[in-house]
Formats: C-alpha cells, structure tokens, sequence
C-alpha cells in the first residue's frame, strides 16, 4: 500500500510538472505566432497614386486569406508618426517641421497569417502586391520574421526535450514500483506459469494495478493544474490570457492518457522479466 501511494504522488508530480511544461510551451507558441502576426509587410504608395489605386490595394488586401489585420495610412498620419518617433530634441524633427508639404507617402500596414509567414510563401505575397496599380514598393520584416521562426523553434525543442525527460522519469518511477511488487510475487508468477496460466492472464492483474496508478496520478494532477489555471490571473494576467482554455482542456484531456500508458507500459515490461525465468533464477 505505502508503495503504491508512494508512486502515484510521485507520478502526480511528474504528470504535473509535464503538464506545466506543456501549458508553457503552448502559451510560447501563441506569444511567439502573436508577435510575428504583428510583423508583417507595408506597402508604400506612390505620390500620384489615385483613389481608385488605394482601393483596389485595400480590397485586394482585405479580401486576401493571408491578411491577419491591416491599417491604412495617410501622408500625414505617417509623418506624424516618424515625428514622435524621433523625439522632440532631434534636429531632423526642426527640419521636418520646417516643410510645408510632407514628405511621406501613404503605405498599408499589413499583418500575415502565421501560417504565411514562410520565405517562400511570403515572397509570393509581396511579388503580387507590388504589382498592383499605385504601389511603390513592399517591405518585409524578413530578418526579424526569421529570427522569431528560429526563436520559436529553439523554445519548443527545449520544452520537448523537458517533456521527454519528464516522461522517462515517470516510466522509471513506476517501473521500480511494479517491480518491486513483481518481485515479491515472483514464486506465484512462476507457480501460475507451471500449472498452465497464461502470460496475459499473469500480467494482467499488474497492468490494471499500474493503470489505476496512472489514471488516479492524472487525476490529482488536473485538480493542480486546473487549480494554477484559475489562480493565474492574479498573478500574470498576459500569461493567463496565452494559456487558453482550450489548450487547457487538450492537457487536461492528456495527462491522465499519458498516466495510463505509461504505466502500464512500465508494468508490462517489468512483468515480462519474471515470465521469462526459470525457477532457479527467481533468487536473481
């Protein structure tokens, strides 16, 4: 009994501490898709463009399935803009301020889709807009689009990696628990075998046993992380808002799965070990 308790708090901890980790990187994932969303490209017009030429860019654009959201801006507003940019003490300001028409064109801030936000799918992108009526250029964010994609990345195989190890963890926690058990019954599991049992009528009694240990450790564990998923947002509102519900019902959903089968996985093979001696190697 104490080691059957002893292994699922021990299995609690770890299904937790997966699920934390999960939760983590899910949350990264929808930080690091928000910010490269923000990105995106601009369009700058050109000085004679007409109002027919904005138009067609705005519906073109809006109507396009890679447009996340987009801003129009006028001459003004982006002189505006570079203005306060550059703060109020900069010589280049006094100089601006001095002109009498602005400088600035009109341009479209345009923000894509992650699922758009490939080099390949990107350029085909800004080679279509740049070849609508009234368009100067277009500028992507390509290096700092990249480096996200990269950072991303990087996040998610450091996450993947804790998962990983985690996991092994509880298979080798509840492993040495199903083998201790297995152990003390070692002359019973040889006794059955000699008298005709089966081998899946010896391990199954193990395999509910280790089951009910992965079921009952995913179970405490979802009250936890249920419990830090209400109590978030008094602590970090921005990463209560990344950690979805949604997200928090797939984990919730797979902890007590992962529980189970790897469990059950730990219990079938440390079963197995015992079937397959001989009497004489029982003292082993």
């Amino acid at each position: 009994m104490a080691s059957r308790l002893t292994a699922i708090v021990s299995v609690t901890l770890v299904l937790l501490l997966l699920g934390l980790t999960g939760g983590i990187g899910l949350a990264t994932r929808e930080l690091m898709e928000t910010v490269r969303e923000e990105l995106g490209f601009v369009v700058v017009m050109r000085a004679d463009a007409t109002t027919s030429n904005l138009n067609t860019v705005k519906q073109t654009i809006g109507r396009a399935p890679y447009t996340s959201s987009y801003s129009f801006s006028s001459p003004q507003e982006v002189h505006e803009r570079y203005l306060n940019m550059i703060g109020a003490d900069s010589a280049e300001r006094a100089m601006l301020e001095t002109l009498e028409i602005t400088p600035f064109l009109p341009e479209f801030d345009v923000h894509v889709k992650s699922a758009y936000l490939h080099n390949d799918s990107l350029e085909t992108i800004i080679a279509s807009v740049q070849r609508l009526p009234g368009v100067e250029n277009v500028t992507a964010r390509r290096e700092i689009i990249n480096d996200i994609g990269q950072a991303t990345q990087r996040v998610m195989i450091t996450l993947l990696t804790v998962a990983a190890a985690l996991l092994l963890i509880s298979f080798v926690l509840i492993n040495n628990t199903v083998r201790l058990s297995v152990y003390a019954r070692r002359f019973i599991i040889n006794t059955m075998s000699l008298v005709g049992a089966t081998d899946s009528y010896i391990r199954r009694p193990f395999l509910l046993s280790a089951a009910k240990i992965g079921l009952i450790a995913g179970g405490i564990a979802d009250v936890f992380y249920i419990i830090i998923k209400l109590t978030l947002p008094g602590l970090d509102a921005e990463m209560a808002t990344l950690m979805t519900w949604t997200d928090t019902a797939l984990l919730v959903l797979a902890l007590p799965i992962i529980g189970i089968i790897v469990c059950t996985l730990a219990a079938w093979i440390a079963t197995n070990r015992y079937l397959r001696r001989n009497y004489n190697q029982l003292y082993d």
